[in-house]
């Protein structure tokens, strides 16, 4: 098996890729610390697993962005709303969507934990979302302070 760690400046990625969401699924990313504890010189952090939840949500009555709602101390819940608004390109694939700059999570094994994000979705027909492609990753920054 290879092993393999990945930095971005001084981010290191704990977790990335790509997933195929179809209609109106949502898509459910459960971070789990005991993966993690090499990227910690400490023994024992007691941290526990976090869920990130992301649904993708088309409304008429809403402008193109992001809702976060907390479910609960350990999971959070993103609506991205008019993910598809950017418009179609040739073959019915829009533009990835996403924020320009990563994003302060929370934090993991005494690290600030930073997501980014881009979506893009591809239509069957006019206006009929069949596929929403989600792209991600998930990083470990520096330590975080008492």
């Amino acid at each position: 098996m290879i092993s393999t760690e990945i930095t971005v400046g001084d981010k290191t990625v704990i977790d990335s890729g790509f997933v195929t969401a179809f209609q109106d699924e949502q898509v459910k990313i459960k971070l789990s610390p005991e993966d993690l504890q090499t990227f910690h010189d400490e023994e024992g952090i007691d941290d526990e697993s976090l869920t990130f939840v992301f649904e993708f949500i088309e409304s008429k009555e809403k402008e193109v962005g992001i809702e976060v709602e907390p479910i609960d101390d350990n999971a959070v819940r993103y609506e991205i709303i008019n993910h598809h608004n950017g418009g179609m390109r040739m073959g019915g694939v829009s533009p990835r969507m996403g924020p320009t700059e990563p994003v302060e999570v929370g934090e993991m094994v005494g690290r600030r934990l930073i997501l980014n994000y881009q979506v893009s979705t591809r239509e069957a027909g006019e206006g009929d979302t069949q596929a929403i492609d989600f792209f991600y990753s998930f990083y470990l920054g520096g330590e975080v302070s008492e």
